[in-house]
This record gives structure tokens, C-alpha cells and sequence, in this order.
């Protein structure tokens, strides 16, 4: 007797896989649009499925529900000749800078379903990042003022995620590569004043796509997906254009 065929409308209805979107640079409107739709498509479902968005943004200024314009330090001028829009967000954590070099992470989780708190979902972000840097040699440290990955030379990894009807959206920052100068428009309100890139922890050229391939496996484990896909772009991404202020690296002076 033949084996009937699978059922592929039921297995699209179930999934207990965390799904990874690569999803390169998004403006950041784009990417909380994506968020919002995804949101909307796991509070209909009643699984365990998750998302995780990875990208980069051209360079914007975010302030968070902890951030205020007073985190701002450069004349607004200098943000307008910058081209870098200042966005407040409903997000945990205070005022950030976005640019090219920093890897964007948004993870979207049942956490009702998976049976978490806020709090551990927080906690299990910040295993995820600390494993990241023990891979890269780079051993850090959360602290509880300003949750996130800090090192010998600043904070250089921010969490502000938030839930929704039992499920999360936003996520994390790593500054992997990001220039001084842009690091120096705000105040990020970490705990000691300081902030920093994992490249300067390590005190070596690090590439944002290495770190991005580390964090998809040290993540899934985190979060206890044995299971995850992982895909480059998305079908409803709808991406705007824009002109982009690129910051560069001070130029090496030779003895």
C-alpha cells in the first residue's frame, strides 16, 4: 500500500524551529515594519516558532524609553549633515547610535509558550552574547544598570528587548566595527560611561559577517532551538532608499 503524501499544510502550522533572516542593510523603518508583521503572524499561531532578523542600519539615532535629547552631544546641525534621522522607540534602554558595522539582532519568541519570563529571556540574550565573545577570545561581562556585553575598553553589546502579549520583539546591538567618531554623538547611558567595539576589545580587525555566523549557533543554543533555519532576505521585507553617511576609520599612521 503506497505511503500517503505528507500533510504540508498541518506542518506549516506547526514548527518549533527558530527561524534566522540575514537580512543585510534595512533602513531602520523597514525593519520595524518586518517586525510588526511577524509579531502579528506568531501571536496567530500556537506553537513555539521564532524569529530572529539579523541587519545592519544605515546610520540613525534611536532614543529608548530610559534616553532623553539631553543624550545627545553633537549640535543638531552635525546630525542633519550626518543625514542620521532621530527616531524615539518604545524600547527598554536609552539613546543609540545605528550605522554600518554594527550587527542588528531582533528576536521574535513565544515566551509564554516556551514557559519564560521577561527576565529570563533577558538573561538567556546575554549568555548568548557572552559565549560570543569567549569564541572570540574576548571575555565580558553584563551588569545589571545597563544590560548587555561590556569589556575592558566599554560596553560594546546593548539589550532592549520588550514583550508583547507573550511575545518579544526588539533584541540586541553589537558594535563590532564602528568608528570612534560615531560612537562619540551620544551618551549611551552605560553604567561606567564607557562604550566600545568587540574589535577594539580584541584589539583586531574582526568582520561583522564572522560574528554574525558565530551569534546564529550561540544564539539558537541560548534560546533552546534545536532546530533552526536559517535564510537570506525576506519575501515581505519592503525596503526604502535613502541617501547613507558612511564613518570612516582614522587612518593608520606609521612610526
Amino acid at each position: 500500500m503506497p505511503t500517503p503524501p505528507p500533510n504540508w499544510s498541518q506542518i506549516a502550522r506547526s514548527s518549533s524551529a527558530l527561524h534566522f533572516h540575514l537580512l543585510g542593510m534595512v533602513d531602520f523603518d523597514s525593519g520595524q515594519r518586518l517586525q510588526e508583521q511577524l509579531l502579528e503572524e506568531l501571536l496567530a499561531r500556537d506553537d513555539t516558532k521564532g524569529y530572529a532578523l539579523f541587519c545592519e542600519h544605515p546610520a540613525t539615532v534611536t532614543i529608548g524609553r530610559q534616553g532623553s535629547r539631553a543624550d545627545l552631544l553633537a549640535e543638531p546641525v552635525d546630525f542633519t549633515a550626518r543625514e542620521m534621522p532621530t527616531q524615539w522607540i518604545n524600547r527598554p534602554g536609552g539613546t543609540w547610535v545605528h550605522t554600518p558595522g554594527q550587527l542588528a539582532a531582533y528576536v521574535l519568541l513565544p515566551i509564554d509558550r516556551k514557559g519564560w519570563s521577561l527576565l529570563e529571556h533577558r538573561t538567556r540574550l546575554e549568555t548568548a552574547l557572552v559565549s560570543l565573545a569567549t569564541e572570540f577570545k574576548a571575555p565580558a561581562l553584563s551588569h545589571p544598570e545597563s544590560p548587555g556585553l561590556a569589556g575592558r575598553c566599554g560596553q560594546f553589546a546593548f539589550i532592549g528587548t520588550g514583550c508583547r502579549r507573550g511575545i518579544t520583539h526588539q533584541g540586541m546591538f553589537i558594535n563590532v566595527s564602528i568608528p570612534p567618531p560615531a560612537l562619540r554623538l551620544v551618551d549611551w547611558g552605560t553604567h561606567d560611561g564607557r562604550v566600545s567595539t568587540l574589535a577594539a576589545h580584541r584589539r583586531a580587525p574582526t568582520a561583522l559577517s564572522s560574528v554574525r555566523e558565530a551569534f546564529v549557533r550561540h544564539l539558537a543554543a541560548a534560546l533552546d532551538y534545536p532546530r533552526y533555519h536559517l535564510t537570506t532576505g525576506h519575501p515581505s521585507l519592503r525596503r526604502t532608499v535613502r541617501k547613507v553617511y558612511v564613518f570612516t576609520q582614522p587612518a593608520a599612521h606609521s612610526a
